[in-house]
């Protein structure tokens, strides 16, 4: 039997656009990978300096008894890029083809962040470097939440951990500017012991 074909009234699945900056996308795959695998999924980010002011990046990304890490890379692309080649060599995370184009890569090296994000996390960089030298640490933990103020989570410990705070919010940026605004007693108070010690120094 010929069966009654109307082009308008085919339903067809939204084609998925794919987002413009990498980090959006990582974001994507870990809330396909709670939706479709383990509620638990998780990425973190970790970045810190050498003696030579050099920035380290580490992620992982875990699920249930799963868990990929990539470690001491150059930028948060090549970490992240990285990060997807070991998930993707080692598990399936997609169910179907359709679904296999929220792939985070490839993206070039300067879209892994907006410019507001970049710019946020560029300031607790510079803080790090200025104020501890290679003794810091940012962490960046992206999880799925209903709560959206609490989906992005941002610490900062430094100074053998005299120095550590935290900050959360939707997004990554303003993850970064809560975390700024929390710990701008801390950096305000280590600046004065610098000036103290450098001021003691000074006299004898």
């Amino acid at each position: 039997m010929q069966q009654n074909y109307d082009a308008e009234t085919v339903i067809r699945s939204p084609q998925y656009e794919r987002p413009r900056f990498g980090w959006d996308a990582w974001l994507g795959v870990v809330g396909y990978i709670a939706e479709q695998h383990s509620p638990d999924a998780l990425l973190r980010v970790s970045l810190s300096a050498d003696a030579a002011r050099s920035l380290k990046w580490n992620a992982s990304v875990r699920w249930g008894p799963y868990r990929e890490t990539v470690k001491n890379q150059p930028a948060l692309g090549s970490a992240l890029s990285e990060l997807w080649h070991e998930v993707e060599d080692n598990h399936r995370i997609f169910w179907s083809h359709q679904d296999s184009v929220r792939r985070p890569i490839p993206y070039r090296a300067d879209s892994w962040l907006d410019d507001r994000s970049a710019a946020a996390l560029q300031s607790l960089i510079n803080i790090g470097h200025r104020l501890f030298a290679d003794d810091w640490q940012i962490v960046i933990v992206y999880q799925p939440s209903e709560l959206s103020y609490a989906r992005v989570q941002t610490r900062i410990l430094a100074a053998d951990y005299a120095v550590y705070r935290g900050g959360r919010g939707a997004t990554l940026r303003e993850s970064c500017q809560t975390l700024y605004h929390n710990a701008i007693d801390l950096f305000t108070a280590h600046i004065q012991r610098i000036s103290e010690h450098i001021a003691y120094e000074g006299i004898q």
